[in-house]
């Protein structure tokens, strides 16, 4: 190397390392592959946010790959639900054509699915809470309880969806404004 482009070299690396690229590419000795199975382990221990930003890396930097292809294709599966298979649940409504409906009806229900995860997190720790004291716990102490109960159950709506279920019912909300719907902003609403 020469004297000269030692200084280009060391800048070029210490952008790179300061990249939140940086943080997603292999480490050295590491293939395309290992950062592929590291996205993939990621997004089954349900940190959907890091491994979404590990297949971007990938698609980014390593576009000619085979491995770009299939961490787009887990990208569209995580962004979109699996098709439900044929008479084992109620088949949802096609989204509508318009984009502003279409964005509104997706809000929607991102919406219905933080409400339900919500939910089951504060139902889990209430069922968590009742195992270890049975009938016998106290009453005063579980309205304190629920405050916390409360911050965690939103924790895990934000670490399974990547937003918070008040930014989701801001970003409805105007997209009832956009689309200029009266009244209640729900699902039906944008159908």
């Amino acid at each position: 190397m020469k004297k000269s482009s030692l200084p280009v070299a060391a800048a070029l690396l210490l952008c790179t390392m300061t990249s939140p690229l940086w943080a997603a590419s292999p480490a050295p000795g590491e293939s395309v592959q290992a950062l592929y199975l590291k996205a993939g382990k990621l997004e089954r221990q349900g940190e959907i946010v890091q491994a979404k930003e590990l297949y971007d890396a990938i698609i980014e930097n390593y576009p000619a790959t085979e491995f770009a292809v299939k961490a787009n294709d887990r990208l569209l599966l995580l962004v979109k639900p699996l098709p439900v298979a044929p008479g084992s649940a109620v088949v949802k409504a096609p989204l509508p054509a318009d984009p502003v409906k279409r964005r509104g009806a997706e809000l929607a229900e991102s919406h219905k699915k933080a409400v339900q995860i919500r939910e089951d997190e504060l139902s889990r720790l209430f069922d968590e809470y009742t195992t270890v004291w049975g009938h016998k716990y106290n009453r005063a102490a579980l309205g304190e309880l629920q405050d916390s109960w409360e911050k965690k159950a939103d924790a895990k709506v934000l670490q399974s969806l990547g937003i918070s279920l008040d930014e989701i019912q801001k970003r409805m909300n105007a997209a009832c404004k956009d689309a200029g719907i009266t009244g209640p902003c729900t699902e039906a609403s944008f159908r």
